[in-house]
């Protein structure tokens, strides 16, 4: 047997063990600190931009970061609103399409916190993988996504409209 018959090559099933053990993680830091996944990714969303987007154009990243539809995420927004971890920060001249979202000082503390106990944990999973093995992981996953999501933008864009039978 030659080295490539001895070598293990990363599959599908290995990443979604990756994810499932992954996620399980992290759903126990958030459970310690009193979130959910979804308010975690609108927490993670609106820390990470430059500036409060509008809420229309902030709906479809966050539908599909949540892998659902624009009303669950006006759920998820109206709950972190009546939180006190978003708020609402007033449309130039009342134009209510130009609505923003923000993060309150509680928004920002609360991702703070999370980000940190989160980037410690995945830090003590990172423990001891070399770093040129975790580069090319990091190249072949966002590479895996890239393709899924365009898998997806072209079956949305070409499913058929009746259930084929």
């Amino acid at each position: 047997m030659g080295p490539m018959e001895d070598t293990v090559i990363l599959n599908s099933q290995d990443i979604v063990q990756a994810q499932r053990a992954t996620s399980a993680v992290l759903g126990v830091v958030l459970a310690e600190h009193d979130t959910t996944s979804d308010r975690w990714v609108v927490l993670d969303t609106l820390a990470t931009r430059a500036f409060p987007p509008e809420r229309a154009r902030l709906l479809p990243g966050l539908a599909a970061a949540l892998a659902t539809g624009p009303a669950a995420v006006e759920a998820v927004l109206d709950n972190a609103q009546a939180a006190g971890l978003v708020r609402i920060v007033s449309a130039p001249g009342g134009d209510a399409g130009a609505v923003r979202i923000g993060l309150t000082a509680a928004g920002e503390a609360q991702h703070g916190t999370l980000k940190s106990v989160i980037d410690l944990v995945a830090a003590e999973l990172c423990a001891g993988i070399p770093e040129r093995d975790l580069a090319i992981a990091h190249h072949v996953l966002a590479e895996v996504t890239r393709r899924a999501d365009g898998w997806m933008q072209l079956w949305s864009a070409t499913r058929p409209t009746e259930p084929i039978r």
